[in-house]
């Protein structure tokens, strides 16, 4: 049995190194992540809450879907160069900016009905398959 916690715990999947040290950043000089977040790689156990997937990284796309498969109560938050629009998944639009990280995360939870209410049953997001097809 897992320990209960303050916090949510924010995975990643695909970011550049760059990427990285822009979030790691992020979350070390923010009060506001500081309090609520804790950003860790994610890896197959499967341990983070949020998980931000770079949707612009075949490979990424494929690690998600795999761990999505052992992890049902991983939700992923879409992470592009360009705009996407998932019905029920969060967006955050790269180059990473505080503010649309803060956005991004908030959707996440409030899309999320299992962040609000423990003891609902199921939530289709959790559950997601991501296939993104390239328009060009």
């Amino acid at each position: 049995m897992e320990e209960v916690h303050d916090y949510l715990r924010i995975g990643y999947l695909g970011l550049s190194a760059n990427e990285v040290r822009v979030l790691t950043s992020i979350f070390a000089l923010s009060p506001q992540l500081k309090e609520s977040y804790i950003l860790s790689r994610f890896n197959k156990l499967g341990n983070a809450d949020l998980v931000l997937v770079n949707v612009d990284n075949p490979e990424a796309i494929k690690q998600w879907n795999d761990i999505a498969r052992n992890n049902s109560l991983a939700t992923p938050i879409t992470v592009s160069a360009k705009e996407i629009a998932i019905d029920g998944v969060a967006h955050l639009k790269l180059p990473i900016r505080l503010q649309q990280l803060v956005d991004a995360l908030e959707d996440a939870i409030n899309e999320n009905t299992l962040f609000k209410n423990p003891d609902s049953g199921s939530n289709d997001v959790r559950n997601l398959q991501l296939l993104i097809v390239a328009d060009s």
